[in-house]
């Protein structure tokens, strides 16, 4: 059979993305909406349905102190590219804009997620010494 050109794969790809967020299945339309992008990079709908997924998952009860501080920074930061995408590509859609500024809080939370895992991971004794367990340190360094 002849090959299916690039811009009808993608415009699948971007249909199979919003049935898949209809459905609630946020990271498989995520990963749809990005086939879709593979094939054609200039498909608004795709990166907006991207973000939407990405986000969506992020937001979702299964992810809801699920994702390590990482892999939701990792997340947020991809739908953020996804939605910068989508806006500059329709700069005048009001959804296109709600989702990215939906990815840039998602992104924003996410960092201070991840520096305020990084701060409980840090010792209350920092680099000067151990802590036992009532607080008091030990090995302080003068």
């Amino acid at each position: 059979g002849a090959a299916v050109p690039d811009t009808e794969a993608a415009a699948i790809q971007s249909n199979r993305a919003l049935v898949l967020l209809k459905a609630g299945h946020h990271m498989d339309a995520a990963d749809a909406a990005a086939k879709a992008l593979e094939r054609d990079p200039r498909n608004s709908k795709a990166a907006f349905r991207r973000a939407k997924g990405l986000l969506g998952h992020l937001s979702s009860p299964s992810a809801a102190g699920g994702p390590a501080a990482a892999d939701a920074k990792e997340w947020a930061a991809e739908a953020l590219r996804a939605a910068k995408l989508a806006a500059s590509l329709e700069p005048k859609d009001a959804s296109v804009a709600e989702v990215l500024r939906q990815a840039q809080a998602a992104f924003d939370d996410a960092e201070a997620a991840e520096r305020a895992a990084a701060v409980e991971s840090t010792p209350a004794g920092g680099a000067d010494g151990a802590v036992e367990a009532d607080g008091q340190v030990l090995d302080e360094m003068d």
